[in-house]
């Protein structure tokens, strides 16, 4: 069995859009040979949830791949990752709610990770501008 972990930012119950997502990937993991494990940096204001990458990459350290969701990618980028690192996009590079000093800075850390993805899943074709030259896969949400 395939085991993920899937690496996000905050509690991955909140009862929001992209981690209903994620819940819903969890579930349908075990029809595919798979299981996703949900693991989280803690919400706190940026740039501190890095500080926590450290423990939080120990953790999975066991998992066959590990994939990390666009919102917490640049908490990650001055860590090394064990197991091969898929990115999962759902928000172009820098994020859509910050002010553009935050925006550009976000946008080299999370471009520095995603460099590092062995492939980059994009819930839609319009975020594959700007992207490094890594493999991508556009699975728009929606489909099981």
């Amino acid at each position: 069995m395939l085991v993920a972990s899937l690496l996000t930012l905050g509690s991955p119950d909140q009862l929001t859009g992209g981690y209903l997502y994620h819940r819903r990937l969890a579930e349908l993991a075990p029809r595919h040979g798979a299981r996703i494990d949900l693991v989280a940096l803690p919400a706190l204001p940026f740039p501190l949830p890095a500080a926590a990458a450290g423990r939080v990459l120990r953790r999975v350290a066991g998992s066959d791949v590990v994939v990390v969701d666009s919102i917490a990618a640049a908490f990650l980028a001055p860590w090394r990752v064990g197991p091969p690192l898929v990115g999962s996009l759902h928000q172009p590079p820098g994020g859509i709610d910050h002010g553009p000093a935050r925006r550009r800075v976000q946008a080299a850390l999370d471009r520095a990770v995603y460099r590092r993805c062995a492939l980059l899943v994009l819930a839609s074709e319009t975020l594959a501008d700007g992207l490094p030259a890594v493999p991508t896969q556009v699975v728009p949400p929606g489909r099981d």
